[in-house]
């Protein structure tokens, strides 16, 4: 063989390698994951926890203001004293230990449940929370834009699955009404979350796409629940949305120290 020819395929050799060898570890690399852990609605118990979905509805998040009638939410308004409203999806009744949800449906009714995920109805009209009786349980954290840095939930590892080839396109978004949001986006995949407990770290998989300008998004909220409200029980409260292809693992889930 021919010196130049010898030269020309161990160049063409090497850009096969320094292309397709990063794609092969980091296939290999995501199916490992992608075997190992699932949708949270598929993980039912671990070791230290217990894992049930109260609804795979949609969930309405309230500000503080649900708690008050029309007429007092425009004395409070009127004067000039209102610090501005905290939202939240969750509402606690100390008084019959349970906790509402307000599902988004055709009734946007309220589901009453207790600490162990037991659903115990729909409240009536006149049920409805008012802060004589019922309390905002505050959201510890929700994101639509996660990061890897360490917390009490975050990605742990991103499987890149699908790329948005449509933002190598120059024509693209040109005459979008949107822009071409979309545009922004490199990957579609599936984010690994980690959430720390007590006494041991659960990671579930869930939609998620990653942004060249905000990073990984997937909606994600999660409440620790005091446990004045549990008997003393490690309770957290997940809610996670359909965006990104979430569709069969959304829902309202509470994870119950066993």
């Amino acid at each position: 063989m021919k010196k130049p020819m010898l030269i020309t395929i161990l160049i063409f050799s090497l850009i096969l390698g320094v292309v397709f060898i990063p794609q092969f570890i980091r296939e290999f690399r995501s199916s490992i994951w992608l075997k190992k852990y699932s949708h949270l609605h598929l993980i039912a118990d671990t070791a230290h926890y217990k894992i049930m979905r109260v609804t795979d509805q949609q969930v309405e998040e309230n500000s503080d203001m649900v708690l008050f009638s029309e007429k007092e939410r425009k004395a409070i308004i009127d004067s000039g004293e209102y610090p501005g409203s905290i939202y939240s999806h969750v509402f606690y009744n100390p008084s019959e230990g349970v906790f509402g949800i307000k599902l988004i449906t055709d009734n946007r009714e309220w589901v009453k449940f207790n600490a162990k995920g037991e659903i115990l109805g729909t409240l009536a009209s006149e049920e409805n929370p008012h802060h004589t009786s019922w309390k905002m349980v505050e959201k510890e954290l929700e994101s639509n834009y996660f990061t890897k840095k360490p917390s009490a939930l975050y990605i742990r590892y991103f499987a890149k699955q699908t790329y948005n080839w449509s933002r190598l396109n120059p024509f693209a978004g040109i005459g979008s009404t949107t822009g071409g949001v979309e545009l922004n986006w490199l990957w579609i995949g599936e984010a690994f979350m980690e959430l720390k407990l007590a006494k041991e770290n659960i990671i579930f998989k869930t939609g998620c796409k990653l942004s060249e300008s905000h990073g990984y998004q997937t909606v994600v909220s999660s409440y620790r629940v005091p446990k004045e409200y549990t008997q003393g029980k490690e309770v957290v409260f997940l809610y996670q949305n359909k965006y990104n292809g979430n569709e069969e693992n959304a829902g309202w889930y509470i994870i119950i120290e066993k």
